[in-house]
């Protein structure tokens, strides 16, 4: 994941239902949001202090490899809250849910108040949708419909 960064300011991260280890209902991904925003700019800012050092200091590298290690450090803890930072240029956090059965991705880019989109798996945030109130009602419905399956 972290080469993606490196190279790339917008990656998309294959997901499957197997790599969802936490699923979140919309309330419960907005209950994360403060602590996802400070980890999220961390992100970003560890980002383009990577692509200056880069540009302006490119064998430096002791301090490449701090700014990488931040870098993991941060994306690492979104991981333990369970979401995933899909899109570091545009700022896009994923939230892996269900609905209907299906497993998708609510969509929360850092200067949104709340999580407001979600996108099937095999798209990216750039595809996204408007949570309606049937994703409100059903983000988590039919999961276990879904393990049986």
């Amino acid at each position: 994941m972290i080469c993606n960064v490196l190279f790339g300011e917008a990656f998309q991260i294959h997901v499957n239902r197997h790599d969802m280890k936490k699923i979140f209902t919309v309330e419960e991904a907005n209950r994360t949001l403060i602590l996802v925003l400070q980890i999220a700019r961390d992100v970003q800012s560890g980002f383009h202090a990577l692509k200056v050092l880069r540009a302006t200091d490119p064998g430096n590298e002791d301090e490449r490899h701090k700014a990488i290690s931040k870098i993991e450090h941060n994306l690492e803890e979104l991981a333990q809250v369970g979401c995933i930072f899909s899109d570091v240029g545009a700022g896009f956090v994923e939230f892996p849910a269900y609905f209907k059965g299906r497993p998708i991705l609510l969509c929360w880019g850092v200067d949104e108040g709340h999580v407001s989109h979600w996108h099937y798996v095999k798209e990216n945030c750039h595809d996204r949708r408007e949570v309606t109130e049937e994703i409100l009602a059903g983000s988590n419905a039919n999961l276990f419909a879904e393990m049986v399956l």
